[in-house]
């Protein structure tokens, strides 16, 4: 199965099963705070996407009520991803790590809490590379940063009063000035890319 199939496969099977012992919560308030983990498929566009293999990433999520719909989200999240194909790129190690803060609205029915967020993110990046060349191998890393914006629609299920877990698609466009070698280029540059993600979240309000 599709590595991406697998990844929703689970997230829908954690949600049903955690569904079974949901009953109804109040709406959340103004004034209230919600402090989250969250983990799941990172998945990455263009050249980063072509040069890596996609894989996981987590994070935290924090949340503070302005009013009962709106409040201010501050959102982290860490993914390392590997090369796709060794023989032919060498050994590659790419870490992100991104910090959103901006906005979160949403709404409360009964046990079902859906959101969206908007927030600007600065990023930062490291890609380490062990290539082979004419002779041996060769090593090049690059650090950097980068940034951009970020948008996320989800939805939470209260478990209890206080207990959420949900599940959010994330998309996060960020520009940044990374150069890097691999076997198979050793002038590689990306300006911008685009990074996927699809997350569960389980969150505490208090």
């Amino acid at each position: 199965m599709d590595f991406r199939l697998r990844i929703a496969a689970t997230l829908v099977f954690c949600l049903i099963a955690v569904s079974w012992g949901v009953r109804p919560a109040e709406a959340v308030e103004a004034g209230e705070s919600h402090l989250g983990f969250q983990a799941g498929g990172v998945f990455l566009d263009g050249k980063l996407g072509d040069l890596l293999a996609d894989d996981f990433g987590f994070g935290a999520t924090m949340a503070f009520g302005i009013t009962d719909y709106l409040a201010v989200d501050v959102d982290f999240l860490y993914a390392e991803f590997e090369s796709a194909d060794e023989d032919q790129y060498g050994d590659l190690n790419y870490t992100q790590g991104t910090l959103g803060l901006g906005l979160r609205a949403s709404i409360t029915r009964g046990m079902f809490s859906p959101y969206a967020t908007l927030s600007p993110v600065a990023a930062w990046m490291n890609f380490k590379s062990h290539y082979p060349s004419g002779n041996g191998y060769d090593d090049d890393e690059t650090d950097t940063h980068g940034f951009g914006g970020s948008g996320t629609l989800g939805l939470d299920l209260f478990v209890a009063d206080n207990v959420t877990f949900g599940l959010a698609g994330q998309v996060m466009a960020l520009s940044t000035d990374l150069d890097f070698a691999t076997g198979d280029d050793l002038d590689n540059e990306v300006t911008a890319y685009t990074a996927y993600s699809g997350l569960f979240r389980l969150t505490v309000i208090f």
